[in-house]
Parts: C-alpha cells; sequence; structure tokens
C-alpha cells in the first residue's frame, strides 16, 4: 500500500515555524520534517510577519510568549493581511487550557498544538485542517511499524548470536572437538531463531508490487556464518 501511494506525485506542504526557542523550532521541524512538509523557521513574530517569499506557506505556527511582539498579536495581524487568506494558523504553546484555546481562535487561530514531541497530536490537527490525509496517517504508521520489526529482528538475531556463542565457548573450555555438529539441539534452536528473523525480514520488505525489497543489515548474516 505504501508503495503505491509514494508513487503518487503530489506537491509537498510549507510550514513556518515561529518560535524564540532554537530547542522548540528544531523538534517541530523534525515532526514536520518526517511528515514531508517543507519547513522554514524563524524566531520572531517581526520576522514572521516581515519575511519575504515567493510563495505563502500553507501553515504557520506561532508561538505565545515571543521576545518584541506576542503571538496573539502576530495571529491578528497576519489574519488581516490579504496574501495569508487561507492559511491555516496553529497556536505552538504551553498553554494547555480551554480558555487559552478559546482566546486563540478568538484572534483567528484555527488549532492549538500543545508543545510536545507526540508527533500523533500534530497529526490529528493537521488532519483536522486537512493538510494531512489518511494516506499520509497510514503511511506514517506502516514506517513506525516497520521500524519496530527492525527492532525485533535485531533483538531476535542477537539472542541467537548469544546463545551459539555460549555453546562454542563451553566446548572449547571443556577439550572437546572445536567441531560443532548442526544437530545440537542448541544450535538448531537458535538456527530456526535465525531462519524466522529471516522470514520476518524478508515479509516486512516485500514491496506492494511483489518484489522483494532488501533487508537492512542485521545480525541474520552473522549467524548463518556462525551456524555453516
Amino acid at each position: 500500500m505504501v508503495a503505491v501511494f509514494k508513487s503518487i506525485d503530489t506537491p509537498r506542504r510549507r510550514a513556518l515555524v515561529v518560535d524564540d526557542s532554537r530547542i522548540a523550532r528544531h523538534v517541530l521541524k523534525g515532526m514536520l520534517d518526517r511528515l514531508d512538509f517543507d519547513v522554514e523557521t524563524v524566531d520572531s513574530a517581526e520576522h514572521a510577519l516581515n519575511r519575504q517569499s515567493e510563495s505563502r506557506p500553507h501553515v504557520v505556527f506561532m508561538d505565545h510568549l515571543l521576545p518584541g511582539m506576542q503571538g496573539l498579536e502576530a495571529v491578528r495581524k497576519l489574519r488581516a493581511r490579504p496574501d495569508m487568506a487561507g492559511t491555516r494558523i496553529v497556536m505552538y504553546t504551553s498553554q494547555d487550557s480551554d480558555l487559552f484555546a478559546d482566546v486563540a481562535r478568538v484572534a483567528g487561530a484555527d488549532d492549538v498544538f500543545v508543545k510536545t514531541a507526540d508527533s500523533s497530536k500534530l497529526e490529528k490537527i493537521l488532519f483536522r485542517l486537512d493538510l494531512l490525509s489518511e494516506f499520509a496517517i497510514l503511511e506514517r504508521y506502516e514506517e513506525r511499524m516497520r521500524l519496530e520489526t527492525v527492532q525485533r529482528i535485531d533483538a531476535m538475531t542477537e539472542h541467537a548470536i548469544g546463545s551459539i556463542s555460549h555453546f562454542l565457548e563451553r566446548r572449547s573450555g571443556s577439550g572437546e572437538d572445536s567441531e560443532v555438529s548442526g544437530r545440537h539441539p542448541v544450535l538448531r534452536a537458535a538456527a530456526i531463531i535465525a531462519a524466522l528473523c529471516v522470514g520476518l525480514a524478508l515479509g516486512s520488505f516485500t514491496g506492494e508490487s511483489g518484489n522483494d525489497v532488501e533487508p537492512p543489515q542485521t545480525g541474520v548474516e552473522s549467524v548463518a556464518m556462525l551456524v555453516d
């Protein structure tokens, strides 16, 4: 499914982040980057209002407390500009209350995003504002599932390698023949785990067209060399 949607050539959305905190700008920019937005950042409301660009942003994230002009005043000024008609404005703030949300909407904000690193809350806001499709949200979910699968594969293969290494050390310490038989239960169990990992990897990294996609490098190859 992901492969199908990625093949559609859709224009990237543009976002402007206004915040005097470098860290806050960096965090929000990172989240928007992962949602395939083109992101511009400025550190004051004055810079946002004086910004010169050939294209207006689809959404502005405005901090509440800023040096100089405050965020709510900047929102009112942006709403009064004809060139910003249709641009969504989201207050980006630590103020988490219904009262502030009401004040922000009266000033002209479309929504309020309380500062957090939880990207799911940002996705919900962008979806409500028609700036993020259901397909894009599904793509992000499948990407997270893919990464979690990779992590599980790595954990399983590391366990397999540890089991084999521990058995080899015991055999070496006991003075037994260094040649290890693949029939030994421990090695067979480790080999089965490794095989399951490979199967999961190939299943997780198969494109919608049915063509296999090369999985990321994990400990599977190390297990194969030990068992071989």
